[in-house]
């Protein structure tokens, strides 16, 4: 039987810059790595994931895909992809194995990232268009 799982804001954000793998810290800007996250439900292979994460004026998330599709839902701050600009309660649909890039506004962006399963790729441009079908 299932049962429900409740997420309380007790958990503490954590440094991204401490917590990723030196593989995955060269990739990150850094603004990426000075931004902060926790984790709400952490997923699983058939399990919903979703993080919160927090990051500084200006910080810019580099151009990288994932494996699974996601939703971003802007809570503070603004976001800014290419021309659109989110603010508080609006968020973008990313396809898994689309390249993206984003950066926080000028006073900071707090967003929480949902994905259908557990994912932690993060993939270059050029992985990204490594793993294609010919």
């Amino acid at each position: 039987m299932a049962r429900i799982e409740f997420s309380t804001t007790a958990a503490p954000f954590r440094r991204i810059g401490d917590l990723a793998p030196a593989e995955l810290a060269a990739k990150l800007s850094e603004g990426e790595l000075a931004g902060e996250t926790r984790s709400h439900h952490p997923g699983a292979d058939d399990r919903l994931q979703m993080f919160e994460v927090r990051a500084p004026a200006g910080a810019a998330f580099n151009p990288h895909s994932h494996d699974e599709d996601e939703i971003i839902l802007v809570m503070e701050g603004e976001l800014h992809a290419g021309s659109h600009v989110l603010t508080a309660g609006e968020s973008m649909y990313v396809p898994g194995g689309t390249v993206y890039a984003f950066r926080a506004g000028p006073e900071g962006l707090r967003f929480v990232n949902f994905r259908p399963r557990l994912d932690v790729t993060y993939r270059t441009p050029a992985e990204t268009r490594a793993t294609r079908p010919a």
